[in-house]
């Protein structure tokens, strides 16, 4: 399987766990934007931020720091997409987004356990 119809899964696995995460944190844990919108947000944070993570960082670091910096990365850009759209504070755009992301890490990484 190529890498690229690897990444699509990856993405498409990313969307089904983070997404109602993110919509369930928004909807009943801050009340904070339509439930649409949390969705919306979702995807395109995920959208936007998965591809530089396969594509892009590995090209400049080794997979131990592009793994552990790159997810870093990933929830610090992905709350602030959560911020901006959906009119989070600080500090909760950056749970939400560490928790639908250590949720979708931890699905990848049981998904690839399981298919060695």
């Amino acid at each position: 399987m190529g890498y690229e119809t690897l990444f699509l899964g990856a993405l498409l696995l990313t969307l089904a766990v983070e997404a109602p995460i993110v919509w369930a944190l928004c909807a009943f844990v801050y009340e904070k934007g339509a439930r649409g919108a949390s969705l919306l947000a979702a995807i395109l944070a995920s959208s936007l931020t998965l591809p530089y993570l396969w594509f892009v960082l590995p090209e400049f670091f080794g997979f131990a720091w592009y793994s552990t910096l790159g997810e870093a990365v990933i929830v610090a850009i992905e709350a602030l997409v959560y911020k901006q759209l959906l009119g989070l504070k600080i500090k909760d755009a950056l749970f939400v987004s560490f928790v639908a992301n250590a949720a979708s890490v931890s699905v990848g990484l049981i998904f690839s356990m399981l298919s060695r």
